[in-house]
C-alpha cells in the first residue's frame, strides 16, 4: 500500500488517528502580499495551467511557482521539493512519491528534517487527495520523530490549482479546515503557506 493507496477509515484504524472538520483553522492568519513576479508568472501560466487539467500542468505552472513564492517571502530560509521518493515505512505503506514537500531546512541538496507540509496536487476535486495527503503527514511525523525534530503540528494542502484544502496535524488528530481558499486573491493563499513556518524557522 502507497500513500494513494490509503482511505480515511483505513488511515484511522492503521494508525489510530481522529479526523475532524473544523471551521476557519487558519483565518487569523494574515495575507501576504506577492510579489509582482508571481503575479506575472501566475498571469502567464494560468491558460496553460487549467485547460489542460492535469495535475501535471497544475503542479508546473501554478504550484511550483506559488511554492517558490513562498520560499522568498521566507528569504530562503525553508526548501521545497517537487515528486520526491518519500519512503518512511513501506511495511506499512508509507511510501511513494509526494508532489511537493517543504522542510525548515534551507538545505536543497536532499530532504533534511523537520519536514512540515505535503502539498498533493488533485485535477478537479480537493477530497479525493485528502487521504493520501494524510497519509504524507503520518509519514512526515514520523520521519521528524525518527530524526528527533519532532514539530508542534505537520500541516497538508490538497489543491486542484484554483481551490486549496489545508489541513493540520497535531499528535493524532488531524484537523480539515472546511473554508476552502480560492487561487484568487493570492494573498489568502500565500497567508497561510507562509504563516504556518515563521514560528518554526530562525
Amino acid at each position: 500500500m502507497a500513500y494513494s493507496n490509503f482511505t480515511l477509515s483505513k488511515l484511522e484504524s492503521e494508525f489510530g488517528i481522529s479526523i475532524v472538520q473544523t471551521a476557519g483553522i487558519f483565518r487569523e492568519l494574515p495575507a501576504v502580499t506577492p510579489s509582482a513576479l508571481l503575479l506575472q508568472v501566475l498571469e502567464d501560466n494560468l491558460p496553460l495551467a487549467l485547460p489542460n487539467g492535469s495535475e501535471k500542468a497544475r503542479s508546473e505552472w501554478i504550484l511550483a511557482p506559488l511554492l517558490a513564492e513562498v520560499r522568498r517571502q521566507l528569504h530562503k530560509k525553508i526548501s521545497v521539493f517537487s515528486g520526491i521518493t518519500f519512503n518512511v515505512d513501506r511495511k506499512r505503506g508509507l511510501d511513494g512519491i509526494c508532489d511537493f514537500l517543504l522542510s525548515t531546512s534551507a538545505q536543497q541538496l536532499e530532504l533534511e528534517s523537520p519536514v512540515l507540509c505535503a502539498v498533493e496536487a488533485k485535477e478537479h476535486n480537493t477530497s479525493l487527495g485528502l487521504p493520501q495527503c494524510i497519509a504524507e503527514m503520518v509519514a512526515i511525523q514520523l520521519y521528524n520523530e525518527r530524526a528527533n525534530t519532532s514539530q508542534d503540528a505537520i500541516y497538508g494542502v490538497v489543491t486542484t490549482g484554483e481551490l486549496f484544502l489545508f489541513l493540520r496535524m497535531r499528535g493524532a488528530v488531524v484537523e480539515v479546515d472546511l473554508e476552502t481558499y480560492a487561487l484568487h486573491p493570492v494573498e489568502r493563499v500565500l497567508g497561510v503557506l507562509v504563516g504556518i513556518f515563521p514560528h518554526t524557522i530562525q
